[in-house]
Protein backbone atom coordinates (compact mmCIF):
# COMPACT_ATOMS: atom_id res chain seq x y z
CA UNK A 1 0.00 0.00 0.00
CA UNK A 2 2.79 2.47 0.84
CA UNK A 3 4.53 1.42 -2.36
CA UNK A 4 1.38 2.21 -4.34
CA UNK A 5 1.30 5.67 -2.76
CA UNK A 6 5.00 6.29 -3.37
CA UNK A 7 4.72 5.19 -7.00
CA UNK A 8 1.49 7.07 -7.72
CA UNK A 9 2.03 9.25 -10.80
CA UNK A 10 0.86 12.86 -10.75
CA UNK A 11 -1.66 12.09 -13.49
CA UNK A 12 -3.27 9.08 -11.76
CA UNK A 13 -6.96 8.78 -12.55
CA UNK A 14 -9.72 9.31 -10.00
CA UNK A 15 -10.45 5.61 -9.48
CA UNK A 16 -6.79 4.85 -8.79
CA UNK A 17 -6.53 7.72 -6.32
CA UNK A 18 -9.63 6.53 -4.48
CA UNK A 19 -8.37 2.94 -4.42
CA UNK A 20 -5.00 3.95 -2.96
CA UNK A 21 -6.71 6.14 -0.35
CA UNK A 22 -9.07 3.38 0.74
CA UNK A 23 -6.27 0.81 0.93
CA UNK A 24 -4.20 3.15 3.12
CA UNK A 25 -6.93 3.66 5.74
CA UNK A 26 -6.03 0.60 7.88
CA UNK A 27 -2.37 1.67 7.89
CA UNK A 28 -3.22 5.23 8.96
CA UNK A 29 -5.59 3.92 11.63
CA UNK A 30 -2.83 1.68 12.99
CA UNK A 31 -0.47 4.67 13.17
CA UNK A 32 -3.01 6.66 15.15
CA UNK A 33 -3.69 3.69 17.43
CA UNK A 34 0.02 3.19 18.10
CA UNK A 35 0.68 6.94 18.51
CA UNK A 36 -2.50 8.64 19.79
CA UNK A 37 -0.67 11.92 20.33
CA UNK A 38 -0.21 12.40 16.59
CA UNK A 39 -3.55 14.13 16.28
CA UNK A 40 -2.67 16.66 18.99
CA UNK A 41 1.01 17.09 18.18
CA UNK A 42 0.62 20.63 16.84
CA UNK A 43 -1.36 22.12 19.71
CA UNK A 44 1.78 23.25 21.53
CA UNK A 45 3.92 24.14 18.50
CA UNK A 46 6.36 26.97 19.38
CA UNK A 47 4.88 29.42 16.84
CA UNK A 48 1.35 28.09 17.14
CA UNK A 49 -0.80 25.51 15.42
CA UNK A 50 -1.57 27.69 12.39
CA UNK A 51 2.12 28.30 11.66
CA UNK A 52 2.86 24.58 12.06
CA UNK A 53 -0.05 23.66 9.76
CA UNK A 54 1.16 26.09 7.08
CA UNK A 55 4.75 24.87 7.35
CA UNK A 56 3.70 21.23 7.06
CA UNK A 57 1.43 22.00 4.10
CA UNK A 58 4.27 23.77 2.32
CA UNK A 59 6.69 20.90 2.95
CA UNK A 60 4.13 18.33 1.78
CA UNK A 61 3.53 20.26 -1.45
CA UNK A 62 7.26 20.02 -2.14
CA UNK A 63 7.51 16.31 -1.25
CA UNK A 64 4.38 14.91 -2.92
CA UNK A 65 2.83 15.25 -6.36
CA UNK A 66 -0.76 16.41 -6.95
CA UNK A 67 -2.20 12.88 -7.00
CA UNK A 68 -0.46 11.95 -3.75
CA UNK A 69 -1.74 15.13 -2.08
CA UNK A 70 -5.22 14.29 -3.33
CA UNK A 71 -4.93 10.79 -1.84
CA UNK A 72 -3.95 12.30 1.52
CA UNK A 73 -6.96 14.65 1.35
CA UNK A 74 -9.22 11.70 0.54
CA UNK A 75 -7.84 9.76 3.49
CA UNK A 76 -8.69 12.68 5.75
CA UNK A 77 -12.22 12.87 4.32
CA UNK A 78 -12.78 9.14 4.74
CA UNK A 79 -11.45 9.16 8.29
CA UNK A 80 -13.65 12.13 9.25
CA UNK A 81 -16.68 10.48 7.65
CA UNK A 82 -15.97 7.27 9.56
CA UNK A 83 -15.77 9.23 12.83
CA UNK A 84 -19.16 10.82 12.26
CA UNK A 85 -20.80 7.70 10.84
CA UNK A 86 -21.00 9.17 7.34
CA UNK A 87 -20.05 7.58 4.08
CA UNK A 88 -16.69 8.03 2.37
CA UNK A 89 -16.52 10.54 -0.46
CA UNK A 90 -16.14 8.27 -3.50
Amino acid sequence: MALAFDALPADADDATRQDVAERMIPYIQSLYAAHPGLLDSLTDAPKGKRFADETIAEAMSELYNDAQLDVLRRIGQIMRANETGGQSAS
